[in-house]
């Protein structure tokens, strides 16, 4: 039978995989969202990216990483590191920097297509439109996927090497 850091240091990286894994479908999405403009396919494209970050499973992924992650800093004695607190401030400011690179102006676009406003079923006002493909003209995800995947290889690199 493991023991139970054994067990909780699967657990923490399997949370982070499924953490991973969740924005990873968001990621391809907005990947796509740079050359979709059929109103209907973009639409599609921005509730699938809603339904992927606003999911119990992110909510669980990322409320397991932290949880089992904190548990390892107590039982590891790891909180008097300085790679633990480097390691929390990379992933503190990688999701400070995303949601307003990311989220939020897609939020925008969604309010546009009513997918945020409960008007989904019937197609937007022209006016909606224009504000959505104007929003959608400016998004780029490669600076958004730069830095989540820069982030997370920081905090690999100091969870594995733990350099200080």
């Amino acid at each position: 039978m493991p023991d139970l850091r054994v067990a909780l240091v699967f657990l923490h990286v399997s949370f982070v995989l499924l953490f991973v894994l969740v924005h990873g479908a968001s990621a391809v999405i907005g990947f796509r969202l740079r050359s979709e403009r059929d109103p209907a396919r973009v639409a599609a494209l921005l509730d699938a990216s809603r339904l992927a970050v606003n999911s119990w499973v992110m909510i669980v992924s990322m409320l397991g990483f932290l949880v089992t992650g904190i548990w390892l800093g107590f039982i590891g004695g790891y909180w008097g590191k300085l790679w633990l607190w480097l390691s929390i401030a990379t992933l503190v400011i990688v999701i400070g920097a995303m949601t307003p690179m990311g989220a939020l102006k897609l939020r925008r676009a969604r309010v546009a297509y009513g997918l945020e406003t409960g008007r989904d079923k019937e197609p937007p006002p022209p006016a909606d439109l224009a504000l959505a493909e104007q929003e959608l003209q400016s998004w780029n995800p490669v600076p958004i996927a730069a830095l989540g995947g820069i982030g997370l290889l920081v905090i690999l690199y100091l969870m594995i090497v733990k350099p200080f």
